[in-house]
């Protein structure tokens, strides 16, 4: 079924302002199709570029393959990560105001800025690396602006992604070291996720799509295939998917994610009231 992308976009937009919900695109439009959601998220980025945001990244989601059925998803989605998105973390802190949010979750995360374009006919690890000036911890905030966080993949594309922000920590220079070594601990990292000092998750590497540069190669992929979407530049900065399972979250609270295996500092985010 054919749909007014402005109209949708439109929808989405006043949703996110209004801290509000839609009903169910799939339901209203038989046939809602990932090719639609991207229709609607990238009339919903122009929008933002055309009231002065920048294109800063991107991030990749559904990432993991067992919510693939759920998600009535065939493989990972993406989303973009603008200026007014992207928080820098200092020495490894950083506070983010959820009042523009309206049901947020975390997701720990690895981050990774590029420093050229990559050819999509060449996404082996050490070749990806080679494309990447740093990689850091990082937290990735969604918000779903579905009623009780229900979407397939279509609808949560047309959604931005569902992303709220992205708070990046301290980043480790990938020359810093041999590149088939860095490859090696990215894949084989473990993350643990604290709420207020007290455990909550425990992740790996591994859970994004079984290592973090697939998930980045994978990006790459749809971008090729894609030619309304620009393909990645240099400077931008890539989220690959989260490690452990998102995590509801509210004002007042703290969390921290340690990484071991990879020497990334840790990462602390604060949620003022």
């Amino acid at each position: 079924m054919s749909i007014d992308v402005a109209q949708v976009a439109a929808e989405l937009a006043a949703a996110k302002r209004e801290r509000a919900t839609v009903p169910s695109l799939a339901a209203r439009y038989p046939g809602f199709s990932v090719s639609q959601g991207y229709a609607v998220a990238n009339a919903i980025a122009r929008g933002r570029i055309a009231a002065g945001d920048k294109v800063a990244g991107r991030k990749v989601g559904l990432t993991n393959p067992r919510q693939w059925a759920e998600k009535q998803a065939h493989g990972p989605i993406w989303g973009y990560v603008h200026d007014t998105t992207l928080v820098l973390a200092k020495n490894g802190k950083a506070a983010v105001d959820l009042g523009e949010a309206r049901a947020a979750r975390l997701e720990p995360e690895i981050a990774f800025k590029l420093s050229r374009p990559i050819d999509p006919a060449d996404t082996g690890y050490e070749a990806l690396l080679g494309c990447i000036e740093w990689a850091a911890p990082c937290f990735e905030l969604i918000d779903c602006h579905f009623d009780a966080w229900k979407f397939n993949a279509a609808e949560g594309i047309a959604d931005s992604g569902v992303h709220y922000r992205l708070v990046v920590g301290e980043p480790l220079v990938v020359a810093a070291m041999p590149a088939a070594e860095l490859a090696a601990a990215l894949g084989t990292c473990q993350v643990t996720l604290s709420l207020d000092g007290t455990v909550a998750e425990r992740g790996a590497g591994s859970n994004t799509l079984g290592h973090p540069l697939k998930a980045l190669a994978a990006l790459v992929e749809i971008l090729s295939a894609d030619r309304e979407s620009q393909p990645l530049g240099a400077g931008e900065v890539i989220t690959t998917g989260t490690l452990t399972p998102p995590r509801d979250i509210a004002a007042g609270q703290a969390w921290e994610m340690k990484v071991s295996g990879v020497p990334f500092a840790p990462l602390m985010l604060t949620l003022p009231r």
